[in-house]
């Protein structure tokens, strides 16, 4: 204690030397892990005293040292009592596993309450010091007090998920929360969704308890605003492009965890009949925001989303199950449709990418990307195999049809148009037959001797023949790109006997 008052309270904490405040700090959360139960169970108060020394000690009172290093204290303590992914990269040791759960015991006990106001005090009054600093164009000052602010912020965020909820969720810590998410720095945004993630994800022994919390939060104006904020900053400031992209992945990962919980609600068996309704209500008002970010050009940012897609369809699933005749409302039959059309772009190549220039890793991650997103599609196609069929094949046939007509596309929407004749006819497995039956109606009873010799050139031509015609018809195999000119080669090799 001695030498954090000298170097923390009234030094200048090791100067650039952040690693020795870093190592400081592990060494006394070590400290803390073994001595807090029996032997320093004032551990937390003595810090306290140096958070707030009194004005004869001549410290100023809002230390951005000692308010530093005590949240990184609380992040270290913090990732050893309760982060999992630490607890499942080491030996497991029951020994360590049972003194973990006393200490979060005893600090939730004796602690909890202090350690969170504590935190929000100063992460309050140096968002109030902040801003005036900004208004006063003090550079350096405001560089300091954001780094106080994050911290603190992701200090909070990395005890919400093993203190009492009541602690963090109240008037006032939600009302800062939100102002936070506006703030200019992108790091505290950042660190606020986590925060918020956190909050929504935080597990409770009763699901009545989480539809309140998320009703209390009323994350989905929030999110909807600032997700047109952000298109529309990307649209007018593209200088802050990567700022504007970074803060949209997180708003993502934060409705896809939001609608997670809502799901979950819904599926919840325990939960009283209104109860479900009411989950199922803030779920359809939060599917559009999900879907703007499932739109979004970047992939990080439509990939967070992915999870959340994937556990509505199996909701789904689960009431097809249940009633198959009833469980289709217009909601599920626009949420499909919207969904499908999304995907269908999402397969596209970016504008700006040429995969000439790809390695191996870019073109694996590619290829991985649209099986992924073709796995979603066949999850589609089980509720609604017309709405798939009827969406690819237009989507192909009219590009086709453009280029044939002499209209000039871009190489990436020519390569989509063959690449969707090929994934058209994957979809629905034997469904649409074998062989030559594949692309024509012919009759099922054709002799087996006689099918080498039969002209099938005389009868119609399924959707998937219309398509392969259309293919063929509109000579895209010139097209002057080799993406394109590769991918045509390849369906016409994947359906050869089409031409047969």
């Amino acid at each position: 204690m001695t030498y954090l008052r000298s170097e923390y309270l009234y030094g200048q904490a090791e100067g650039v030397h952040f690693f020795i405040r870093n190592k400081f700090s592990y060494a006394l959360t070590l400290l803390f892990l073994a001595s807090y139960e029996t032997q320093w169970p004032t551990f937390f108060d003595d810090i306290f005293l140096l958070l707030k020394p009194p004005p004869e000690s001549g410290a100023q009172p809002l230390n951005p040292h000692v308010s530093n290093f005590f949240f990184k204290l609380i992040l270290e303590m913090s990732s050893e009592v309760a982060d999992q992914i630490l607890k499942n990269a080491r030996q497991f040791s029951a020994e360590r596993m049972a003194r973990d759960g006393r200490i979060r015991d005893l600090v939730r006990e004796k602690d909890a309450a202090k350690i969170n106001t504590a935190v929000l005090a100063i992460v309050i009054e140096s968002k109030q010091v902040l801003d005036q600093a900004r208004a006063e164009n003090a550079k350096e000052k405001v560089s300091t007090l954001e780094e106080v602010v994050d911290n603190g912020v992701r200090a909070f965020a990395s005890y919400v998920p093993w203190i009492d909820i009541n602690l963090t969720v109240t008037p006032d810590t939600i009302t800062l929360l939100f102002s936070l998410l506006s703030d200019p720095a992108l790091s505290i945004r950042l660190a606020t969704c986590s925060s918020l993630r956190g909050i929504v994800s935080k597990g409770l022994k009763v699901a009545s308890d989480k539809l309140k919390v998320i009703q209390v939060l009323s994350l989905t104006p929030v999110l909807q605003q600032l997700e047109a904020q952000t298109v529309a900053t990307r649209s007018t400031l593209p200088e802050y492009s990567h700022d504007v992209e970074t803060f949209r992945e997180a708003l993502a990962r934060l409705t896809n965890v939001l609608g997670l919980e809502l799901v979950s609600l819904c599926n919840d068996s325990m939960l009283p009949p209104d109860e479900v309704q009411t989950s199922g209500e803030l779920l359809i008002e939060l599917v559009p925001i999900a879907l703007r970010f499932l739109a979004d050009t970047y992939d990080d940012t439509s990939f967070s989303i992915f999870p959340l897609l994937t556990e509505i369809l199996n909701s789904y699933k689960k009431m097809k199950q249940a009633s198959p005749h009833t469980y289709m409302t217009a909601e599920k039959r626009e949420f499909l449709v919207d969904t499908l059309t999304i995907l269908v772009e999402k397969l596209k190549w970016d504008k700006d990418a040429n995969p000439e220039d790809f390695d191996d890793e870019d073109m694996m991650f590619f290829e991985n990307m649209r099986k992924d997103i073709r796995k979603t599609i066949d999850s589609i196609y089980t509720f609604d195999s017309e709405l798939v069929t009827g969406t690819i094949s237009e989507k192909a046939l009219n590009t086709l049809s453009e280029y044939e007509a002499g209209s000039q596309l871009s190489w990436e929407s020519a390569e989509l148009a063959v690449y969707l004749v090929f994934m058209y006819g994957e979809i629905g497995g034997k469904e649409k037959g074998r062989g030559r039956t594949a692309f024509c109606v012919a009759p099922p009873n054709i002799p087996k001797e006689a099918r080498k010799t039969v002209d099938y050139s005389n009868y119609p031509l399924t959707p998937q023949g219309e398509m392969m015609q259309a293919l063929i018809r509109s000579r895209i195999s010139a097209y002057p790109h080799p993406s394109v000119a590769m991918q045509f080669f390849e369906t016409a090799a994947r359906y050869a006997d089409f031409f047969k």
